[in-house]
């Protein structure tokens, strides 16, 4: 059977048993997951299996893309993968242990075929519940179940909350694959197929149940690389259609045959498994970078590129093998076809840049190989290839042990532990805390979409982290509102500002959040005083929620028209709307050209003019991303049901913000410029609206006054500056000239007032001359006098400059002469050792300097 069909198979028979199919979910997981990236098919059911939402049905069923870096190292044998699908039926309070035992046997052996004389299952030592139903439901003898310990056969979360004992089911594959006695002595030859947990106990998160849970649950996940390897009988997972085009490809890139050598196989699997990571990684918005999960995708983008470098492969390889894998998997992840263009100029960015990069660090451990004395390698050299160069310490490891040099990974923990310790330092004054984060407040009706006025009653006061009764005049406070048209801040959206009033009191907002479910407005108590019960009348300032409507619907524009410049690779990294300004961050590997951003800002003035409808409406998930197209922000997280901001028949984002009805309504935006913020990282700035209006008319008068200045007119200002500057150079030649004449008649009269200073003559100056004739004259004097040194300054403009130069008979370092002179007028020295210069604001300290320079050139020469 084909990895499709075990797919659809899988699916399918649990949609007959009334589960809900659910699609793969991202691999960029809600960030109150605290996960790097999704590791397992529970985990976008984390919120129904912990009792923080009620899920929409009792039972689901999914294939989930899942991302592990436990086994990295390993990738390159016959097992170890770092990307796989996993097959997964969930039951959320609904059946438990009887159906899951059943259903999987039915599964396995009549849908898949499996010979049930060759099943085995395991059991938790303690679970008799489990064995038993094995036993009745399946009919699998007593002799073929195994019991084991916690360390294989029970899971919790590493936390307190849910867990409890799991069954595994194992597939004999023959002796071929090792000695008999079952899954418990043999993990090769008894391969896992299917791990059924059942959650029915609160754990402390070290594996110790406490107490028994109301409504136990299931979480199962069945690997769809080893079901394919067991209903294809091949001898690993590299060898069934599920890869079988990726490694082909990864023979004829490499000019090697498959099954040629152990060798080249190993490569083969190298670049299969970590392409494959890249391309999905990249599909669902990661990008490469030095931290969190963006490290990980450039970790096995690097690995890849390094062990084809170390088996002598010098073409580029990670395009090739990425589009094989969107050719394999486009049609089952049409996230993949759809970033096709960005996976492909990212991953070959990554691998001309990292290539350059490589060359530099083999050298470098190649020489640390080279004078290592003894067996291992110095944790230093590591530490520093890590740091420096970005290699992973497995494949210094791997370059070491060809040499056969061990790494010595104590020294190499150490010296990350102290790294870790400094970034934590530099880190500490960083932090904020929320303030209200800890409360327990009521929940808030928001009414804003529609009205920016409303009524409502006060359900909280909070000051600082403790609830109050009441607040004065003067105070500041928290106000909780059970009905509210204030947006909170969200999406880059700040938080709406306005007023509160009620008979008594008036409050002025200046920030809006939310906490939990509720909205918690910062106030200023202006008059009066505000209880809680209060009945109050809530208007948000209406210039201020203009300016932010009108900035997020312009953000919108952009981040389309950035796609559609840039391309598909471009992605949201984070935002900022507030009245009249906007912030957007997205990925892209390049800066972007004067060119590309005048296109950028001509297009959305064009999209804004063209007063599209922005239309917003509600619709499922799926239908969102899949018939829409819909951006979404993955590390977001979402509902069932989802808010579409839908402008003209172009732009389609997932989006809780406020936006204008028509695009005319932003006016008009003015991009201010882009930079770098990071690895692959950018950022653009705008202004909308009035406030890009109000900036270009004062960049108009600045040009204006400049026109005056010069006494051009002001469409001729450019060439006026030129013609300005070109002046000014040929004066400046001019009067350079006119000093290097006065120079050159100096030159015999410093040459003659030299004096004997030790071993060779020294001159010792100030002069009036620029810094640039000043050390022309230091070199035409010591040249002048064969064997000698000069030091001479001079003051100008407010600064002042030295020079001392040096004959290389002498063996005297002209910087160390400048050094401690260089100090007196707030400067330091440099160059190089026969001519150094050095600089700084404080003239008034030029002759110490020139006293202290020519003492140590005396004793230097003496």
């Amino acid at each position: 059977m084909l990895g499709d069909d075990i797919r659809s198979t899988f699916l399918a028979f649990f949609k007959e048993r009334d589960h809900r199919v659910y699609p793969s979910s991202s691999l960029i997981p809600p960030p109150d997951t605290n996960l790097l990236l999704t590791t397992a098919g529970m985990v976008q059911f984390r919120p129904f299996f912990l009792g923080i939402e009620r899920p929409p049905h009792p039972r689901a069923t999914s294939v989930q893309k899942s991302f592990r870096t436990t086994d990295l190292e390993e990738v390159g044998d016959q097992t170890h993968l770092t990307l796989f699908e996993m097959l997964g039926n969930f039951s959320f309070g609904d059946y438990f242990k009887k159906e899951a035992i059943g259903w999987a046997w039915e599964l396995v052996t009549k849908e898949f075929g499996l010979d049930p004389e060759r099943l085995w299952a395991t059991v938790y030592e303690e679970d008799d519940e489990s064995e038993a139903l094995w036993i009745s439901e399946t009919g699998v003898p007593a002799e073929r179940i195994q019991r084991l310990g916690k360390d294989s056969n029970f899971w919790d979360m590493g936390v307190p909350g849910p867990g409890g004992p799991n069954s595994e089911l194992f597939y004999d594959r023959g002796e071929e694959y090792g000695e008999p006695g079952g899954p418990a002595v043999n993990d090769t030859r008894y391969l896992e197929i299917y791990n059924l947990v059942f959650m029915q106990f609160e754990t402390d998160g070290k594996k110790n149940p406490l107490t028994p849970l109301a409504k136990p649950s299931v979480d199962t996940g069945m690997g769809l690389d080893r079901m394919a390897t067991v209903l294809q009988n091949a001898p690993s997972v590299y060898d069934t259609d599920l890869f079988d085009p990726i490694m082909d490809r990864a023979a004829e890139l490499t000019r090697t045959g498959r099954r040629s050598t152990e060798q080249a196989d190993r490569l083969h699997r190298i670049l299969t498994d970590h392409s494959r990571s890249a391309a999905f990684l990249i599909a669902d918005g990661v990008t490469p970078s030095n931290e969190g999960r963006g490290y990980i995708l450039r970790r096995v983008m690097r690995r890849a590129i390094t062990m084809a470098r170390l088996e002598g492969v010098t073409d580029d390889l990670l395009q090739p093998m990425t589009q094989a894998v969107i050719e394999r998997f486009g049609h089952v992840y049409p996230e993949l076809q759809r970033n096709a263009e960005g996976i492909s100029l990212l991953v070959s960015r990554e691998e001309e840049r990292f290539t350059q990069t490589l060359e530099m660090g083999l050298r470098i451990l190649e020489e640390a190989i080279a004078k290592t004395t003894d067996d291992t390698l110095a944790a230093e050299v590591a530490f520093r290839l890590q740091d420096t160069f970005g290699f992973p310490l497995d494949i210094t490891k791997d370059v070491a042990a060809s040499k056969g040099l061990d790494i010595d990974d104590e020294g190499y923990e150490r010296l990350m532990r102290e790294q870790r310790e400094r970034s934590r330092q530099v880190g500490e004054g960083r932090k904020r805390t929320d303030e209200y984060a800890r409360l327990d407040v009521a929940p808030t009706d928001f009414v804003g979409y529609g009205t920016t006025e409303a009524d409502g009653r006060v359900s909280a006061l909070v000051r600082g982290v403790e609830s109050v009764l009441g607040a004065g005049e003067g105070e500041e406070v928290g106000i909780v509102l059970d009905r509210t048209p204030f947006y909170p801040e969200g999406g880059g959206q700040i938080g709406d500002r306005g007023v509160i009033r009620s008979d008594t009191a008036q409050a002025e907002v200046f920030d809006t959040q939310a906490v939990g479910s509720a909205v918690l407005h910062r106030a200023r108590i202006t008059s009066g005083e505000l209880k809680v019960g209060d009945r109050v009348h809530a208007e948000v300032d209406p210039a201020f929620r203009g300016g932010t409507s009108r900035a997020h619907t312009a953000t919108h524009v952009l981040h389309h028209t950035l796609r559609n410049v840039l391309g598909e690779h471009v992605r949201q990294h984070g935002s900022l709307v507030e009245p009249g300004r906007l912030r957007f961050d997205f990925s892209h590997f390049a800066s972007v050209d004067r060119g590309s951003l005048e296109e950028i800002e001509e297009t959305v003035n064009q999209r804004v003019s063209s007063d599209d409808d922005v239309n917003i409406f509600e619709t499922s998930l799926n239908e969102a991303i899949d018939r829409y197209h819909a951006m979404a922000f993955f590390e977001d997280k979402y509902g069932d049901l989802v808010r579409v901001v839908q402008i003209g028949d172009y732009s389609y984002e997932l989006c809780g913000g406020t936006h204008v009805p028509q695009t005319g309504r932003v006016g008009f935006v003015k991009l201010l410029g882009e930079g770098s913020i990071g690895s692959n990282l950018r950022r653009v700035e705008a202004l909308t609206g009035i406030e890009g209006l109000r900036y270009v008319n004062a960049k108009l008068r600045d040009a204006e006054r400049a026109a005056e200045l010069i006494r051009v007119p002001t469409d001729e200002l450019y060439q006026g500056i030129e013609r300005l500057v070109a002046t000014q150079k040929e004066m400046q030649k001019a009067l350079e000239k006119q000093e290097r004449s006065g120079v050159a008649s100096a030159v015999d009269e410093l040459v003659a007032g030299a004096r004997e200073a030790g071993r060779a003559k020294l001159i010792v100056a100030k002069r009036s001359e620029n810094a640039g004739v000043l050390r022309e004259l230091a070199m035409t004097l010591r040249d002048k006098l064969k064997s000698g040194v000069v030091i001479l300054g001079t003051a100008s403009n407010g600064s002042a400059n030295l020079v001392a130069a040096t004959s290389k008979d002498l063996g005297i370092d002209a910087r160390e002469i400048l050094s401690a002179g260089a100090q007196h007028i707030g400067g330091k020295a440099g160059g190089k050792p026969d001519l150094a210069m050095g600089g700084g604001p404080d003239p008034s300290g030029l002759d110490k300097a020139l006293a202290t320079a020519q003492t140590e050139a005396e004793r230097l020469l003496s």
